[in-house]
């Protein structure tokens, strides 16, 4: 969750309150586990994985509490790439088998990152987490669909939790479709993918995978 400074305020507080509805509608305390982040130049962690609500609201309700004592810029980019790094990349028993994603809240404002977008799609290529945006300019969408997630607007709160739902869905009806490429290569490099169907926009996918390195082998 974005606490930069043009993050404040309203928005934030508008941002907390579907989070909220995500932790009271949509986790299941039995599969899912979910950590809460706050950024501006930099990550921390509110709170780590946890699958209980009261945690979660607890963290959620914490969020930009220190933000008038921090300095200024947005690091989005260094922020989701940390995230991922540490929190699935990190924590293989955590994620190993599951559906990983990244719920953004930002307006797309970055103003203090090292890393690139490149960057940040090639480790959420990596540890097969999407990312879901909520709004956010352009370079945000573009950061959603490379990573099989997805753009939504959730406008008041009916047309929120409706979106939630969505996401959900997309997470818990997943499929995987196994295939051989013609020219395959084991050079670690990542290769782009293309999947189509007769109606369009019924799938979601990732722009593409990883090929195994020599190492891998």
């Amino acid at each position: 969750m974005d606490t930069s400074r043009s993050m404040l305020g309203g928005a934030l507080m508008r941002n907390q309150k579907i989070a909220n509805m995500l932790s009271e509608h949509i986790l299941r305390s039995t599969t899912d586990q979910v950590f809460i982040a706050e950024f501006d130049f930099s990550l921390q962690i509110l709170q780590p994985w946890s699958s209980k609500t009261e945690d979660l609201d607890r963290a959620i309700h914490k969020v930009g509490w220190d933000a008038n004592s921090r300095y200024g810029g947005t690091a989005i980019y260094d922020s989701i790439y940390r995230a991922v790094r540490d929190q699935f990349v990190g924590q293989p028993a955590l994620t190993a088998d599951t559906a990983n994603s990244i719920l953004l809240f930002s307006d797309g404002e970055d103003t203090w990152s090292h890393a690139e977008m490149k960057d940040v799609i090639e480790i959420c290529q990596r540890a097969h987490a999407a990312i879901y945006v909520d709004a956010g300019e352009k370079t945000l969408r573009e950061l959603a669909a490379s990573t099989g997630g997805q753009v939504f607007y959730a406008v008041d709160q009916p047309t929120a939790l409706a979106d939630l739902k969505t996401i959900e869905n997309a997470l818990r009806n997943r499929y995987s479709l196994v295939y051989t490429p013609s020219n395959i290569k084991n050079d670690g490099k990542f290769h782009s993918i293309k999947l189509t169907t007769s109606k369009n926009g019924l799938i979601t996918v990732r722009s593409g995978y990883y090929a195994p390195g020599k190492a891998d082998q």
